[in-house]
């Protein structure tokens, strides 16, 4: 459950990464667009660039930068490194209830030994005893 908690932490985290990363990169563009000159020219167009923007989110995110494309190479790694943890420590649960169920019979045989013996000693079960 923690480490479902965990792997959802991680996606929720590497989404706001590439968002921030996207909008860095959409500023950036933007700053080397603008010139003394251009400035007035970008004034007026930024209504249509919104308009632009918002139209074609398919073919801006069908193209990434190598920075973004590093981005999400790391995180798949991060993602990839969680599960493989998951999976060891499924593993190692299984391989403990394993050992736990193999040593139940015997735990329990003790138990009611101990209880039935201080009352009915001549019910009490010594066949587990002798093997060890």
């Amino acid at each position: 459950m923690r480490l479902a908690k965990l792997l959802d932490m991680a996606m929720e985290r590497h989404t706001i990464e590439l968002k921030t990363l996207e909008s860095e990169t959409k500023e950036k563009k933007k700053a080397l667009k603008c010139s003394s000159t251009e400035k007035s020219k970008l004034k007026r167009a930024m209504s249509t660039e919104m308009l632009d923007d918002t139209s074609q989110p398919d073919a801006a995110s069908a193209e990434y930068s190598p920075q973004q494309e590093a981005l999400m190479k790391k995180q798949a790694a991060t993602l990839d490194e969680i599960k493989g943890m998951t999976n060891q420590l499924i593993q190692e649960a299984l391989k403990e209830h394993g050992q736990k169920m193999r040593g139940l019979p015997a735990e329990v045989r003790n138990t009611v030994n101990v209880c039935v013996g201080a009352h009915f000693p001549e019910y009490v079960d010594d066949s587990g005893d002798k093997t060890h």
